[in-house]
């Protein structure tokens, strides 16, 4: 049977804490390092440099989300209507995914 697991389990350590019973599991991600934009090369050389490995979808989407929140206050200012403004108003807002 195939098994098929949320995105959730798209992490290295699904991989060693699961061993071969992980082969065949078919899973979805939001980022994967091997086939990730040009806008994620800093992030992933930066992750691996700090963590000695590769990023997993939930480093990038911390690291996402914090960089949007940075923007969007940059934009407007840090209170929480301007952010809010920037978010639903914005352009061109930065992202690795």
């Amino acid at each position: 049977a195939q098994v098929v697991a949320t995105g959730s389990v798209n992490s290295p350590q699904f991989l060693e804490l699961g061993g071969e019973a992980t082969n065949g599991v078919v899973t979805t991600t939001v980022f994967f390092p091997g086939a990730a934009r040009p806008e994620a090369e800093p992030f992933i050389a930066a992750y691996r440099e700090a963590a000695g490995r590769d990023p997993d979808s939930f480093g990038a989407l911390a690291y996402d989300g914090v960089k949007i929140l940075a923007w969007a206050a940059q934009q407007n200012g840090a209170e929480r209507e301007a952010i809010r403004q920037a978010l639903v108003e914005g352009s061109e807002i930065p992202s690795i995914i």
